[in-house]
């Protein structure tokens, strides 16, 4: 042997060595070296192959085969030839599916392909690949594949919803965020723009998925504006000096390359009706700018010919800009609208209703601003919630009966009394009293402030200085410097923290601490503890002691609450700290106070009583002034207020706080409440006519969104004058002072609306340019602004498969910046976002992230390892390997979630989770789809909504991240199969799951026959489309299993009649499942569907049969996850009031309707139910002809939602795309299991 060839055998030895330890790629790549060492044997391109072929590099192996066959041939090896001939048939058969192949290499090597086929024809991959060849041949491969991608992503991918009329989230929650800065003022993380290319630049995308009131929209053009406007506003520089505000600092070069897409997504079509009418009122504001600088301008230039009529009509104008913008403030803030905005809403919606009611293509009539896109298949799904805007509102008295404002005090009282009762549950129950919690909690960060350790007030440091702090000094030069460099920005942050402190809670000027070192910065701090403290702690509980004069804020609390005949108490512990008694509502004023141009306008004597409340309060305060001298930092007066940077700040000593008294004179307050309500209407916005708030009731803080503002507009700049007006804005100067004494809410609120108007009308000028990019910006300017009505996870996935034809091909279809809210708590979590939404980002981006949080059910994860476990079956430290996921932020219960994909995709096979590994997880998943578990009451509801198809699609998604095409395959087959083996049991007790059960049990196959109807039509629907070839057992379909989407029917079913379960909670949510079954006793002798039901997870374990009982057959029942539609229209009489309130009272109106003593006369009448569902249609006549039954039955209950139906006499639809047809019943089973 010679030299060459020893050492090509030394190097095909260690190839081999490498291979079985899973080190393929270097095992691929001694293999190359032993080819080349020894280019004569087929023995080392063989072994390259299979390496190549499990790393999942379809077309480096077909190429390596096609190359080596005549050596092969020469070596005249039939054992060898076979293994080749059976290799590339299935690399072919997985690199056309997962397309990594393309056809044209078919084609090209269609001779070589034959040749090889020979030496193998017998093997079944040949004729799986013989399929694919005919439509390659004839050219419809291509397309063939693009239509079952379309197929496939139109499956629902959620269980169906009893209820489909959606939930409807009209006001928001959490804090405003501007997508540019990070995710809110507790988590900056600023897109690094000053390094972005220009092409990226100009494709700045963000979308915000359940856009709700679209307060993160709005705020995000705020912090866009920033970036972009050439003269950044006064205040907003200082927020960058105290650190509150990022500097981006981009040249005036990158300043014109920015263009802005943000697509605005809800699943509601009457949220994104809401929002569009919003920004048609902001349009309106542009152009009354536009006309009255025009008249400044014209005024300014003819001083000495002005006459009395364009003084008239520039007043006239700025009193339309009021009015506009008073309207957008009362109907996104109010129960109630004044006259003159309720005139205003209702024009827009009839000119909204108008333009969607015409052809897309049609000129006529009125249209959008020129920057807003909402796609022509959205049109028809607006029109209901328009129509009904335009019906005669609600009595402004029966539509606030159920509501009322509840302050940040009684919300702490409510707090303490779930806290007593353990309703939080067991996380919380041994904890301290809330109050105390959060004073403990104030203390712990002042004083960190003050030692040095950690960023005060809850300002927190950005993402990249948290993984900075991390670090450990080490030895080395490079690392002892960055360690210095990191100890350096730490301390910088502390500084600027000290300054934030003592501007916004003690009261210091900006200049003031700007020039103050750091040494006296931090004994100001130390000396002012105490009164941090207690000012944090007021922040928490009642955050309006920071923002308005002389408490006006507070005042207006009271008074929008006021006239409740229920009395407010404080919380334990708020005695002590001088806060104000609770603010109590429902029968209050209900209305905030509109500014003083518009009261004399319309108001009358509705606001007489407030105004001379102010008025009092004014009178107090100033005879307080020796009191308020000896204070560290007095209240500004009037005069010194227009001087003053900061006067919101709240006095520095607890005793010196605004104290709510509720001591108003009740007559007059009955009497100006009764007043307004007369004149007032309902904001009917509020109401989509289906569930909205006439139907439950509505506790909210009606002032959090203003405290929301309030820390915006202070960050931002907001609320300044412009040109001649500088500094006599809605909150600065003279007239600022007055506004925010007078009318604080709408001060802020209004501040903040014209910052959102003023970004609107920057950006959507045009931009000088010649280029293509900036040829359309110039005609519409650089902000485009896209409204989607659809899920978040059904939205991406059409997106990819190119479903949306109408949608504008110049259009992104990956984000810069995606934020989701608490979408995640109610769709499936990470598992979701993962599969759905990180593929969404920007590739060429590697800042493009993806956030959430959790707002729905915080209170139930024990920490953060149990809320990724029950969404993903991983602990957090797991979704780099099995997911790659890159976590910049894994705290998604107390802060955010916040994640990207690792870049580049796929990633190595060696940086994954073994095949062993991804096998045992994905049965984890299976398991966890097909029996989630017990769902129980708010707040500890987990809802996992998820179907099969979702599981599917994970699978697409896994493909795309680096697992080999023919794992998947396989791991699939075996599912198919019966064959698939699990380490844990199907969980069977209430939800979350605890981490301690993904503590393993013996390895087990388990029972998946049951769900192999739901797997036939997933795998039919997007047969060409998908990543793996999957072969269904013939024993279960008889040979006549489908194989396309065109073997799917669509059915129908009506007249549905409903059982007791039909009354059950949350019906809104997707719960729903179809069970098909011919005979309960197959069942190990079930006498009822009920109890077979019962039983679903003990045959799926297989672990042991009951004593006495035999197997139970295979097929003889099946499941289906995601049915197309369920509709449980009819209601008994007396339940349908259990839809809204509380468990107890609902528990006891579906009780009584059930046993027929309901007060409802009204009945929806028999029948009214529907369901739609796909399946075979080979599948669907084989039941039909044995008369199988269907049910329906709630996945998070596992009870039955309708009595049990005869499948009889139905009919079978072509493609599954066209119309579905009823399928009708010979006999009815009512009531089984209740006789």
């Amino acid at each position: 042997m010679s030299n060459q060839a020893e050492r090509a055998l030394v190097a095909k030895n260690k190839g081999n060595t490498l291979f079985k330890a899973g080190k393929l790629e270097h095992a691929a790549k001694c293999y190359r070296e032993a080819t080349k060492l020894d280019p004569k044997s087929a023995v080392y391109p063989s072994n390259l192959t299979a390496a190549l072929y499990e790393l999942g590099h379809y077309a480096l192996c077909c190429e390596a085969i096609l190359g080596c066959w005549k050596l092969v041939e020469q070596a005249a090896d039939p054992g060898l030839s076979k293994k080749l001939s059976s290799r590339i048939a299935k690399a072919l058969v997985l690199g056309l599916q997962d397309a990594s192949i393309p056809s044209s290499f078919v084609r090209d090597n269609t001779v070589n392909i034959q040749a090889i086929r020979g030496a193998a024809q017998d093997d079944p991959s040949w004729a799986v690949f013989s399929e694919l060849e005919t439509k390659v041949r004839d050219g419809s491969y291509e397309s063939a594949k693009k239509e079952a991608g379309k197929q496939f992503a139109q499956l629902p991918i959620f269980h169906g919803t009893p209820d489909p009329q959606l939930t409807f989230f009209s006001f928001g929650t959490d804090d405003l965020i501007s997508l540019a800065d990070g995710w809110g003022s507790d988590e900056p993380d600023p897109l690094p723009l000053k390094g972005y290319t220009d092409k990226q630049l100009a494709n700045l995308s963000f979308l915000v998925g359940g856009v709700g009131d679209g307060r993160h929209a709005f705020a995000t053009l705020v912090g866009l504006h920033h970036i972009v406007t050439p003269n950044p506003r006064p205040k907003a520089l200082q927020s960058h000096s105290l650190g509150l505000l990022h500097d981006f600092q981009l040249t005036p070069e990158q300043k014109s390359t920015v263009n802005i897409h943000m697509t605005l997504l809800d699943i509601h079509p009457g949220i994104i009706a809401r929002d569009i009418i919003f920004f048609m009122l902001f349009d309106q504001l542009v152009d009354l700018d536009v006309k009255i600088e025009s008249a400044e301008r014209k005024k300014e230039r003819g001083k000495e010919k002005a006459s009395g009529n364009d003084t008239d009509a520039l007043e006239q104008l700025e009193l339309e800009k009021l009015e506009v913008v008073t309207t957008v403030f009362y109907l996104y803030s109010g129960y109630m609208l004044p006259s003159y905005c309720y005139e205003r809403w209702v024009s827009c919606v009839k000119k909204l209703h108008a333009i969607v009611s015409k052809p897309f293509s049609s000129t006529d009539g009125p249209t959008l601003p020129s920057y807003i896109f909402l796609p022509p298949s959205s049109y028809s799904s607006l029109l209901p919630y328009l129509e009904f805007w335009l019906k005669p509102p609600v009595g402004t008295i029966k539509f606030t009966r159920l509501m009322k404002h509840v302050g940040g005090m009684e919300r702490t009282k409510q707090l303490q009394e779930m806290h007593a009762s353990g309703a939080l549950g067991p996380k919380y129950s041994g904890m301290p009293d809330p109050f105390f919690m959060q004073r403990r909690e104030a203390e712990e960060k002042v004083d960190a402030l003050i030692s040095g350790h950690g960023s005060g007030a809850g300002i927190k440091p950005t993402a990249a200085m948290k993984r900075a702090a991390a670090a450990a000094p080490a030895a080395s030069s490079a690392a002892r410097k960055k360690f210095k460099d990191m100890a350096l920005k730490e301390k910088e942050q502390n500084e600027r923290d000290m300054r934030t402190v003592l501007t916004k809670l003690i009261g210091y000027s900006e200049d003031e601490v700007l020039k103050m070192p750091f040494t006296k910065l931090k004994q100001k701090v130390k000396d002012s503890r105490e009164d941090i403290v207690e000012l944090l702690v007021a922040m928490k509980t009642e955050r309006s002691v920071m923002y308005g004069v002389n408490g006006s804020m507070l005042r207006e609390g009271e008074w929008v609450a006021a006239g409740s005949s229920v009395t407010g108490s404080q919380p334990s512990g708020a005695a002590s700290m001088g806060l104000p008694s609770t603010a109590t509502g429902g029968g209050g004023v209900s209305a905030h106070v509109p500014p003083r141009e518009l009261r004399e306008k319309y108001h009358g004597k509705q606001f007489d009583l407030w105004m001379e409340r102010v008025a009092k309060d004014e009178r107090e305060f100033a005879a307080n002034s020796e009191r308020l001298q000896q204070a560290a930092t007095p209240m500004p007066t009037k005069k010194a207020a227009g001087r003053r940077k900061n006067t919101s700040a709240a006095t520095p000593s607890s005793s010196q706080w605004y104290t709510a008294k509720n001591d108003w004179d009740k007559g007059r307050l009955t009497q100006s409440a009764k007043a307004i309500r007369q004149t007032w209407k309902a904001n009917m916005s509020l109401d989509d006519g289906k569930h909205g708030t006439l139907d439950q009731e509505l506790d909210l803080d009606l002032f959090k969104n203003i405290h929301y503002f309030a820390e915006f507009d202070e960050i931002y700049g907001l609320g300044g004058g412009v040109g001649s007006k500088e500094g006599e804005g809605y909150l600065e100067g003279e007239e600022g002072y007055a506004r925010k004494r007078e009318s604080p809410a709408w001060a802020y609120g209004a501040a903040f609306f014209m910052g959102v108007v003023d970004a609107i009308k920057e950006l959507t000028r045009g931009v000088d340019g010649e280029d293509e990019v900036k040829s359309e910006m110039s005609q519409r300017g650089r902000l485009r602004i896209e409204f989607v009505a659809d899920g978040i996870h059904e939205f991406l996935a059409k997106i990819r498969a190119g479903v949306e034809d109408a949608r504008p091909a110049n259009f992104p279809k990956k984000w810069t910046r995606i934020w989701l809210s608490n979408v995640p708590d109610y769709t499936q979590g990470t598992i979701n976002t993962a599969t759905y939404v990180v593929p969404a980002l920007q590739d060429d981006v590697p800042s493009s992230s993806v956030a959430s949080n959790c707002l729905f059910n915080s209170p139930i994860w024990q920490d953060d390892n149990e809320f990724c476990f029950n969404y993903t079956m991983l602990l957090p430290s797991d979704l780099k390997r099995y997911l790659a996921l890159h976590t910049i932020n894994s705290n998604a219960v107390q802060d955010v979630l916040n994640v990207n994909s690792q870049q580049p995709l796929p990633r190595p096979v060696e940086a994954l989770a073994n095949k062993r590994e991804l096998f045992m997880w994905l049965t984890k998943l299976f398991l966890s789809h097909i029996h989630p578990g017990y769902t129980q009451p708010r707040p500890r509801l987990v809802k996992m909504p998820n179907g099969l198809p979702a599981l599917f699609g994970l699978l697409v998604r896994l493909r795309e991240i680096g697992y080999p095409a023919h794992w998947l395959s396989e791991w699939v087959q075996n599912v198919v199969d019966c064959e698939a083996i699990a380490d844990t049991l199907v969980f069977k007790s209430t939800l979350p799951r605890p981490v301690r059960e993904k503590k393993a049990v013996a390895e087990h196959k388990i029972r998946t026959d049951p769900w192999l109807l739901e797997i036939e039509k997933i795998l039919a629907t997007g047969k060409e489309s998908l990543p793996f070839s999957v072969r269904l057992p013939r024993s279960i379909f008889e040979g006549k299993e489908a194989t396309s989407y065109r073997d799917i029917g669509a059915f129908e079913a009506t007249g549905l009649e409903p059982t007791i379960e039909f009354g059950m909670f949350y019906n809104h949510d997707p719960v729903a499942a179809l069970l098909f079954y011919k005979n309960t006793r197959d069942v190990w002798g079930c006498k009822d569907f009920k109890s077979m039901l019962l039983k679903v997870g003990e045959i799926v374990d297989n672990v042991e049969i009951p004593a006495g009982k035999q197997p139970v057959p295979t097929g003889a029942f099946f499941i289906l996850t995601a049915p197309e539609h369920v509709g449980m229209g009819a209601v008994p009489p007396g339940m349908k009031r259990a839809v809204g309130g509380g468990l107890e009272g609902m528990m006891a109106n579906l009780m009584r309707g059930a046993m027929g003593m309901g007060d409802d006369k009204e009945d929806d009448g028999p029948g009214r139910a529907r369901v739609r569902w796909k399946m075979g249609k080979a599948s669907a006549k084989k039941m039909i002809r044995e008369k199988w039954n269907m049910v329906i039955f709630r996945m998070d209950l596992w009870m039955p939602r309708r009595a049990a139906y005869a499948l009889a006499r139905i009919t079978i639809s072509g493609p599954s795309r066209q119309a579905c047809v009823v399928l009708q019943t010979l006999f009815l089973i009512t009531k089984l299991g209740f006789d």
